[in-house]
């Protein structure tokens, strides 16, 4: 029983034994995790850091290191110097383009300005072929032959166109006198129409400063009587003076004395004959019988 046990213990041993060189010899994930954390956690921020920057040169620009940390020279290197004749090349160069843009600035400024000048000149050219073409329209217009119906047609008379002569007939104090006006058109063309009622023609004897008669005040005739008149041609009006002295206002009944008066007629109130001075001479004794 002894012996089993002693046996039994050692390969007790011996299983334990081999296990503990299984585990020198091997570590199991998470103690080497858990190293690598430790190690990681030992280093400084300041070596952490260090070793994430790049190293540079003594421009600043970063340096290539191979794989074995070995500084590779950069791609980069500073330009060469050029020689005068190449910079005397390049300003050349650039006189010629900013001659070249000068250039072509000029040419365009011309080119508008020809088309500003073509332009005007066809507004030049369009404005007076419409001036001439109404000056032209217009001496048609003028030049052409006149209507016959508007040079002969009917006018109202005026007083540059008629001429007023006037005369009268009886003498006898208290008998009627009548005065008649001649209307002579003196227009080459045109007929004219006037307006003889009494209106606008009417005829005041006088006597000094007295009215005598006047035919307007006493309405004699037609209020409104047109006459027309031809072209070189005349007619007459007339207005008969009963004798009696019927004042300016045509009220008085007296008859006229002998005497001398004065007769006008007149247009639109406008005197148009010249003064007609009669005398009344008193009637026989065998006609006042």
């Amino acid at each position: 029983m002894e012996s089993k046990r002693s046996s039994g213990s050692g390969a007790g041993r011996r299983g334990t034994a081999g296990q503990r060189g299984d585990s020198g010899l091997r570590r199991r994930p998470s103690e080497r995790s858990e190293a690598e954390r430790t190690a990681r956690a030992g280093s400084s921020p300041r070596q952490r850091s260090s070793a994430a920057r790049p190293r540079r040169d003594a421009e600043g620009r970063p340096q290539r290191t191979g794989a074995r940390g070995q500084q590779r020279p950069t791609s980069r290197t500073a330009p060469a110097q050029r020689s005068p004749e190449a910079q005397a090349r390049a300003r050349e160069r650039a006189r010629q383009v900013a001659e070249q843009k000068q250039a072509r600035r000029r040419l365009i400024i011309r080119l508008l300005l020809i088309i500003a000048a073509i332009a005007l000149v066809i507004v030049l050219v369009v404005v007076s072929t419409k001036l001439v073409r109404d000056s032209l329209a217009q001496v048609e217009v003028n030049t052409s032959a006149p209507n016959p119906a508007d040079e002969f047609r009917e006018v109202q008379c005026t007083s540059e166109m008629l001429d007023f002569s006037s005369a009268y007939s009886g003498r006898a104090a208290g008998d009627p006198v009548n005065f008649t006006a001649t209307l002579s058109n003196t227009d080459p063309k045109h007929p004219c129409f006037i307006d003889a009622g009494y209106d606008h023609v009417k005829v005041i004897v006088t006597s000094g400063e007295e009215t005598i008669w006047d035919s307007q005040k006493c309405a004699l005739g037609n209020q409104q009587e047109m006459l027309l008149i031809g072209s070189k041609q005349e007619t007459q009006i007339s207005a008969m003076w009963d004798g009696i002295v019927s004042g300016p206002d045509c009220t008085g009944t007296r008859e006229a004395q002998p005497g001398t008066y004065h007769a006008r007629f007149y247009w639109d109130n406008k005197e148009v004959t010249d003064d007609m001075v009669f005398e009344l001479i008193a009637k026989p004794a065998s006609d006042s019988e």
